[in-house]
């Protein structure tokens, strides 16, 4: 399966502006329906009114989608398809077999198979490339929130340098755990902590791993982190309550108490 590497945007080149859906990340070819996750072959789950848009497809077909519905996380994507939903939709986000086609080429073979087309918009011409700014990146993420939609792709070319700009979200929140690394490398550091929030009783709301630095795994006091108060940046909230992809910023208990750590914060 052929797949295609999404970072984080932060300064790269980029010719095209196409919408990201919440969804599930899928690879079609002739064999199946691929999961990118987890590379599960899904196609004799989809619902008929997708098996007949697969159907169309040309022989020796390759191509990256978005399996998605409206109004739904991407956590529920499974449950959607287990039901054989009819809300499920596939947004095409570039054909591997045309990889040699103009981009426009590309989008509009796509949409007469009966894909779905995000809004597509070409900032440039095909001899330059943008790079945006803060302010710009500020200016599409407020785009995105106020469309209520996951986010941007930014793309060098059809298939080269695909670039994420999500919207993402902070939470202060109170440390009630701390997990020991037994891994080779941070073997008796500190690998993660666990943040809660008041609802109005503590409930724990992610395991934070990202943020720390391998010195600070090592040398910091575990048993001090307990009760501090800690920035959190997150993409979402999956179904079951918890932060999507937590990330540790600084620690805020000189400005905030442990006891303002309330889930209204999530709501807000």
């Amino acid at each position: 399966m052929k797949m295609l590497t999404v970072k984080e945007y932060n300064g790269q080149p980029f010719r095209f502006i196409q919408e990201k859906k919440d969804g599930y990340g899928i690879s079609i070819d002739e064999k199946g329906v691929w999961t990118r996750k987890k590379d599960v072959n899904v196609r004799d789950k989809l619902p008929h009114h997708l098996k007949r848009v697969l159907r169309h497809l040309m022989p020796g077909s390759d191509v990256l989608a978005e399996l998605h519905a409206d109004g739904v996380q991407a956590t529920s994507i499974p449950t959607l398809l287990n039901d054989g939903s009819p809300r499920l939709k596939i947004t095409a986000f570039a054909d591997l077999s045309l990889k040699e086609w103009p981009y426009n080429l590309v989008l509009n073979q796509l949409e007469r198979q009966g894909f779905l087309i995000p809004q597509t918009s070409v900032v440039c011409n095909p001899d330059e490339l943008m790079i945006y700014d803060e302010a710009d990146c500020d200016s599409l993420i407020a785009e995105a929130v106020e469309r209520k939609i996951e986010g941007w792709i930014l793309k060098e070319a059809h298939l080269r340098g695909w670039y994420k700009l999500k919207p993402v979200k902070t939470v202060d929140a109170v440390v009630t755990g701390v997990t020991v690394s037994d891994s080779i490398t941070h073997y008796g550091g500190m690998k993660a902590i666990q943040v809660s929030l008041f609802f109005p009783e503590l409930v724990e709301i992610a395991s934070v791993g990202s943020g720390f630095t391998a010195d600070y795994r090592h040398t910091v006091d575990q048993d001090s982190l307990i009760g501090r108060v800690a920035e959190i940046k997150y993409d979402s909230i999956a179904a079951n309550g918890k932060l999507k992809f937590p990330r540790f910023v600084r620690w805020r208990d000189n400005e905030k108490a442990a006891n303002e750590c309330t889930g209204d914060q999530l709501r807000s």
